[in-house]
């Protein structure tokens, strides 16, 4: 059962990739791929606190935020490829928030705001015993250079700015920066 939820993330991440791209043609370029999926707990978190639904509904929930980021992408005005991610915490009860890791200046405001709006949008994972998070790393435009050079998951500017020392990730940092 360790495995089970990161079965289940690649059997997504394979479905997304399968399905994300266009359909073959000169003049088509595909907007959006999702590149990969970060966890930022360990599976016996994740188990407590999704449920042994949890390897069913995280594939959904990803599915359903690919949708939505596509959604936002595709009516965006080409530009410059980008390589950012979108950064989700969801706490029980609900409450989802959403922050855009991305190079300074890669989106315009209005569509780096669209992008976290519809993701807090989309129908969230239902959790307890504790917030989850989780982070889509993806392509727009093509993609460009990596987030960075580590194995580090994206970390957006407010958890950096708002934590103090060595928290944990989500508990502590969200503690702090979204009460």
């Amino acid at each position: 059962m360790k495995n089970f939820l990161k079965l289940a993330l690649f059997a997504c991440a394979l479905l997304s990739a399968c399905t994300a791209s266009p359909p073959p043609g000169p003049a088509v370029s595909a907007v959006y791929q999702q590149k990969s999926v970060v966890l930022y707990q360990p599976d016996e978190v994740l188990l407590a606190r999704l449920g042994m639904q949890g390897g069913q509904t995280m594939p959904d929930y990803i599915t359903r935020l690919n949708t939505a980021l596509t959604s936002v992408i595709s009516a965006a005005p080409a530009q410059s490829g980008v390589t950012a991610a979108i950064v989700v915490g969801v706490k029980p009860g609900g409450a989802v928030r959403a922050w855009l890791v991305a190079p300074d200046g890669a989106f315009p405001d209005d569509v780096a705001a669209r992008l976290q709006a519809a993701a807090e949008a989309v129908p969230p994972l239902p959790v307890q015993n504790g917030p989850v998070a989780l982070a889509i790393i993806f392509n727009a435009w093509g993609g460009g250079p990596p987030l960075s050079s580590g194995t580090n998951p994206p970390t957006p500017k407010q958890w950096t700015a708002g934590a103090k020392g060595a928290e944990s990730v989500p508990d502590g940092v969200f503690a702090r920066i979204w009460p």
